[in-house]
């Protein structure tokens, strides 16, 4: 259950280290300075301050400004009291980074976690901070559950999730029935690896929508 893992993970630093090893700064090249300042931080979303939500929805509106008709539905998740999602959020000097949501998922036989709300600062995008809190925070909700998730097909952001992240794409949702790309979904799915992020083959956009 994810309400384990943030029990386990109540103290800052014990995530931090997970996050943060040794290990893990050699992999990604991130040196002593780059983690200065540096902290991980859960929340759940009634837990968040006004600025922290600011934040997130300032970051939101800079990552999906070619796509205004999408990103309302995140916003209106920041604002809403009753969202079962727990936050993740990556700082620099208290400043907000990078953040990625999560809740528990069950769908008829499937059971794992549900993971989205991605989104990275645009200063700091394709930094090794960013980049490392992204890959190994997948790893380790998905330790020990199948990890789901939603992406819209047209947006090269969502499908970083298959690329990088070790998702495969097993479904298509189109809930209005449209046949339109910009209304469908992609649906993904991440089996347990361990601690390992996968970078295996993945169906295509092209491969999924024959």
């Amino acid at each position: 259950m994810l309400e384990r893992i943030i029990t386990e993970m109540q103290n800052p630093v014990t995530l931090f280290n997970k996050l943060f090893s040794a290990t893990v700064r050699s992999q990604y090249d991130i040196g002593l300075e780059d983690i200065k300042n540096l902290t991980v931080e859960e929340h759940q979303t009634t837990s968040l301050s006004q600025e922290e939500r600011e934040a997130m929805k300032r970051i939101v509106k800079e990552n999906w400004a070619n796509h205004p008709d999408l990103f309302p539905g995140m916003i209106a998740t920041l604002q809403n009291p009753k969202s079962a999602l727990t936050f993740y959020l990556l700082k620099k000097a208290g400043l907000i980074v990078a953040f990625l949501g999560a809740s528990d998922y069950k769908n008829h036989e499937e059971e794992g976690r549900w993971v989205g709300m991605l989104n990275v600062d645009s200063l700091y995008k394709g930094n090794a901070i960013a980049t490392a809190f992204t890959k190994e925070m997948i790893a380790l909700l998905g330790q020990d559950q199948e990890l789901f998730a939603d992406v819209f097909p047209t947006i090269d952001a969502g499908v970083m999730y298959v690329e990088r992240l070790g998702f495969q794409i097993v479904g298509i949702s189109d809930p209005l029935g449209t046949h339109n790309l910009a209304q469908q979904r992609l649906l993904l799915r991440r089996q347990k690896t361990g601690n390992n992020i996968s970078e295996q083959p993945a169906r295509t956009r092209r491969e999924a929508f024959r």
